[in-house]
């Protein structure tokens, strides 16, 4: 898919199909499988690990804690494939122009380039860390969690010094509310279908 707004579209309609039960999130599976290429960077693992990881994990605290398992690893692994697919279809500037689409050039624009400075730090904050992990088994051999925890805190601090720095920026250049942006996008031969069904997915799981 290259539409971005169908981009979201679907998201958003399958991970409350994924959400609300096991027939959604297999059906939300079902459409990953179809419908996305399914491809991953080499440079891109330990999200890929965090994919499996994690809802195994939260799987094995459910059925601990007297929950149904099974339901929380399907439900959360067809999610978060979705939100992986569009995370890696996104490209600059999209979400700038889907909110000016939406909400114009007022409110929109402005949810559009406070979502852009989020993606935006996300990347840094994951480039920064695989510098950070690099640096500390260059320094040890080895990356333990005592020499992690004030690492990552610092990461932390850096990422607030820089989104404050942006805003002073932004301040100084003459930003206040709003912009004019006129978007436009381009639309593949299958977006349209493979949105729509995702729709359809969407309202079979929560139409009773």
């Amino acid at each position: 898919m290259r539409d971005p707004r169908l981009i979201l579209l679907s998201t958003v309609a399958l991970s409350a199909a994924a959400f609300v039960s096991i027939p959604g999130a297999l059906l939300a599976l079902g459409w990953w499988l179809i419908a996305t290429p399914r491809r991953l960077p080499h440079d891109r693992w330990r999200p890929a690990l965090g994919l499996v990881v994690f809802p195994l994990a939260t799987a094995a605290l459910a059925t601990l804690s007297g929950g149904d398992g099974l339901s929380y690893l399907l439900r959360l692994s067809a999610i978060l494939l979705v939100a992986s697919w569009a995370y890696s279809e996104r490209k600059g500037g999209e979400l700038l122009d889907v909110g000016s689409w939406a909400l114009g050039n007022g409110a929109g624009f402005e949810l559009g380039l406070v979502g852009e400075m989020a993606v935006q730090s996300l990347d840094v904050l994951d480039r920064d860390l695989s510098m950070l992990l690099l640096a500390l088994r260059q320094k040890s051999g080895r990356v333990t969690f005592r020499a992690l925890i004030p690492a990552l805190a610092i990461l932390v601090r850096r990422e607030l010094d820089r989104a404050r720095d942006l805003g002073d920026v932004l301040a100084v250049r003459g930003y206040r509310y709003g912009g004019s942006l006129c978007p436009r996008f381009d639309r593949g031969p299958w977006d349209v279908p493979a949105a729509v069904l995702a729709v359809g997915i969407a309202l079979a799981a929560l139409v009773p």
